[in-house]
């Protein structure tokens, strides 16, 4: 019993410990908060039609365009004026880490056929996009890292079905940024975080 309850006790310190760690991480520098200013402009968020307009402002400026580099670096990405799905996720959540605005990573995977399951979540041949949950005012607003949203997703059911950038069997999993831990470094340790 002794043996099972220090494992388990193990195991959920591990937990809390990267996902505090990933936090601090991707909590936005001065630096960084000088650049987002700088290259968006005003993005203060008060209420979802800021949300809208920060979120459209963020995709028109960031062409989805590849970033040779493996960690997620927003100033490079800034510099450029490119980045995919998880640079523009990781754009916009320092934004609303900036405005207090907690963030919850959710990776998005889908496969070539008519369904996906929970073990494809380990296959190399998956499709993935990086989006993210904000409670902005203590609502949950889904934010889509791909287009420019006009309307608010309360849920990940609504953002499946009424979106078309990914098939409606996509599976999800909250708190994981990316399944390989290749973006927040070291890449040893799972992108996985709650920050706020």
């Amino acid at each position: 019993m002794s043996k099972l309850f220090f494992a388990l006790l193990a195991i959920i310190l591990s937990i809390v410990g990267i996902s505090e760690y990933n936090s601090n991480r991707i909590s936005p520098s001065h630096y960084e908060k000088v650049l987002l200013t700088k290259h968006f402009g005003d993005i203060t968020i008060k209420d979802t039609s800021d949300f809208i307009k920060v979120q459209n402002v963020v995709i028109d400026k960031i062409s989805h365009y590849p970033v040779n580099k493996k960690e997620i670096d927003i100033s490079k990405c800034l510099m450029v004026n490119k980045g995919l799905c998880y640079d523009r996720s990781m754009i916009l959540q320092k934004i609303m880490l900036l405005n207090d605005i907690s963030v919850i990573p959710v990776y998005l995977y889908f496969n070539n056929t008519k369904s996906t399951n929970f073990l494809d979540l380990f296959s190399k041949n998956v499709q993935s996009h990086s989006i993210f949950v904000a409670i902005i005012n203590g609502n949950s607003v889904i934010v889509e890292t791909n287009y420019k949203q006009s309307k608010i997703f309360k849920n990940m059911k609504d953002y499946i079905t009424c979106t078309n950038s990914i098939p409606r069997h996509t599976k999800y999993v909250y708190f994981l940024s990316n399944r390989n831990g290749y973006f927040i470094y070291p890449e040893i340790i799972p992108d996985f975080y709650f920050a706020h």
